[in-house]
C-alpha cells in the first residue's frame, strides 16, 4: 500500500486545488510548502504536559532496563509524582505513557515518601563526644529505625535530638519496587511479578 499513498495525496491535491483559476498554486503537493499552525492555535500548556509524559516513559524504560524487565512483560502498577501535580488531558496522556511503558495501572502520588524506607546514619565523628554514654542507644536506635523527622530537618533517637548536619538522611527502594527521578518527576514501579503477569508476558514473546 506505500506506492499508493503518495499517489492518492497528489490526486486529492489535484481535485481540490484548480490551478486553472489559481496560478500561484503549485504543480504538484509535493511543491508545497509545510503548513505553518495560525497564531494561538498552540496548546502550549498540552505541550508542556507531553512533554513530562514523554519522560515519565524514558524513566520507567530506564527503570525496566535496571530490574531486566522485557519490555513485553507487563508490569502491575505504576506511581508518579508530577511536577506541578497535574497533567493538560491528563487521562488521555497517562493512557499513553500505560501503553507505552506495559503497565496495567498508575497511580498518581505526592511524592515517593511511603514508597521507600529511610534510614538514618548517625554521624559519630560530630556527636561522639556530645553524645558520651548515650551513644549505644542512639546508635540502636538509628539501625533498628526507630527515629523522628522533626520540621527543621533534625532528628529524635532515643529521647535525643540530633541536629541535621549530624546525621545522614538515606533512602532506598522497598522491596518490589524500583524508583527513579527527573526534574521533579517521579516514578516508581512494581517490579514483582505474579504468574498471570508472567503467562501474560510470554504470551506476547
Amino acid at each position: 500500500m506505500a506506492p499508493i499513498l503518495p499517489f492518492l495525496s497528489e490526486a486529492m491535491y489535484q481535485n481540490l486545488v484548480d490551478r486553472d483559476t489559481d496560478g500561484r498554486a503549485p504543480e504538484s503537493v509535493h511543491l508545497t510548502s509545510y503548513p505553518t499552525p495560525a497564531a494561538g492555535d498552540r496548546d502550549e500548556s498540552l505541550e508542556a504536559s507531553m512533554a513530562v509524559a514523554l519522560r515519565a516513559v524514558e524513566l520507567v524504560r530506564t527503570l525496566r532496563a535496571q530490574a531486566a524487565l522485557r519490555t513485553r512483560q507487563p508490569i502491575a502498577r505504576l506511581w508518579l509524582a508530577l511536577p506541578g501535580g497535574e497533567l493538560a488531558e491528563q487521562e488521555a496522556l497517562l493512557s499513553l505513557v500505560a501503553d507505552e511503558v506495559n503497565v496495567k495501572a498508575i497511580e498518581l502520588i505526592g511524592d515517593e515518601s511511603e514508597l521507600v524506607e529511610r534510614r538514618v546514619k548517625v554521624l559519630l565523628p560530630r556527636v561522639g563526644k556530645r553524645l558520651g554514654a548515650k551513644i549505644p542507644e542512639v546508635m540502636a536506635a538509628a539501625r533498628d529505625g526507630r527515629f523522628a523527622l522533626l520540621a527543621d530537618g533534625s532528628v529524635e533517637l532515643a529521647g535525643v535530638t540530633l541536629a541535621a548536619d549530624e546525621v545522614e538522611l538515606q533512602a532506598s527502594p522497598k522491596p518490589g519496587t524500583a524508583v527513579a527521578h527527573d526534574q521533579g518527576l517521579v516514578a516508581v514501579i512494581d517490579t514483582r511479578l505474579t504468574p498471570e503477569l508472567l503467562a501474560e508476558g510470554d504470551a506476547r514473546e
